[in-house]
This record gives C-alpha cells, sequence and structure tokens, in this order.
C-alpha cells in the first residue's frame, strides 16, 4: 500500500538533522572509497543498505512489530550513528530471551535513541556508549532501556 510522503510520519520521526547527517557521511565515505579500496566500499554499501531499511522500516503502517524488529531497526539506526560520528559511538543491543516475538509499538525506541546520541554526540567531547535493552516486567509488560554514558577521550588519529 503506498503513502503520500508528504504526510509520512517517518520523514518526522527520522528527521532531517540524522538524514541529512547520515548523507554527509556517506557522500564523504563515498569520495574515500576511491582513494582507499574495497574495505571502505564495502562499510558504505553496508551502511546505504541500513539507511533504506530503516526508512522502509519506518514507512510500514503495521502499527505493531515484533520486539526483535524494532531492536534491529535501533541496530541500524545507531551502526548508522556510529558512521556519522565516527569512532566516538559505542553501542550494544540486548533483549531477555523470550521477549524476541512480544508485540510493541513500531518506532518506540526512536525518540529515545534520538535523544541519547545525536545530542549527546553533538555536545559532548570524546566517546559516548549507548545501550539499548528490553527486558522483562510484571503483569507481563516489558521495558524498553536507552541509556548513555561517557565513554572516555575519542581515539586519536
Amino acid at each position: 500500500m503506498g503513502s503520500d510522503c508528504g504526510r509520512c510520519p517517518a520523514r518526522e520521526l527520522l528527521g532531517s538533522r540524522f538524514v541529512s547527517g547520515v548523507l554527509v557521511a556517506a557522500i564523504a565515505r563515498i569520495r574515500a572509497a576511491a582513494a582507499f579500496g574495497l574495505e571502505e566500499r564495502d562499510r558504505l554499501e553496508s551502511a546505504l543498505i541500513d539507511l533504506s531499511r530503516v526508512f522502509y522500516y519506518a514507512e510500514d503502517p503495521d502499527r505493531l512489530v515484533a520486539l526483535d524488529d524494532e531492536l534491529g531497526f535501533a541496530e541500524r539506526y545507531l551502526r548508522l550513528q556510529a558512521l556519522r560520528f565516527e569512532d566516538r559511538l559505542e553501542y550494544s543491543v540486548r533483549a531477555e530471551p523470550g521477549l524476541e516475538g512480544r508485540l510493541i509499538p513500531r518506532l518506540s525506541t526512536m525518540p529515545l535513541l534520538e535523544r541519547a546520541t545525536a545530542a549527546a554526540l553533538e555536545l559532548a567531547e570524546g566517546r559516548v556508549e549507548v545501550s539499548v535493552a528490553a527486558e522483562r516486567r510484571p503483569r507481563g509488560r516489558i521495558a524498553l532501556r536507552v541509556s548513555r554514558r561517557p565513554g572516555g577521550p575519542a581515539a586519536a588519529e
């Protein structure tokens, strides 16, 4: 089913700041790939695939998704942010065993990821570590936690 992209919630949620930042990083990587060879080209190709999957996932009309799908989205988003901010972002994504198929609202991690990554990396010096965790709670509930903490100085070039 098609959608009117002018009213697409994905465009609003993903935001032009994220998209433009990733695209600028991708263009810089394309230029570097010509000079540095196959490994950089493979990394760039993976990033472009991640970017297309992020957009595809965000525009899907299903409101509820399996926790695994949402965490896959979170991991792709964080990989793209790691590309954007080079060596300054480290991340982990995990779920308690047995929660993988539980249904949650699509893009429920998006505002948490945006706050934990972009704002911290744009304002902070050094590395930032972001952790995404899904944990079981009483009465069949799930808690999604996105946390960040300083990770020390960025690697020297």
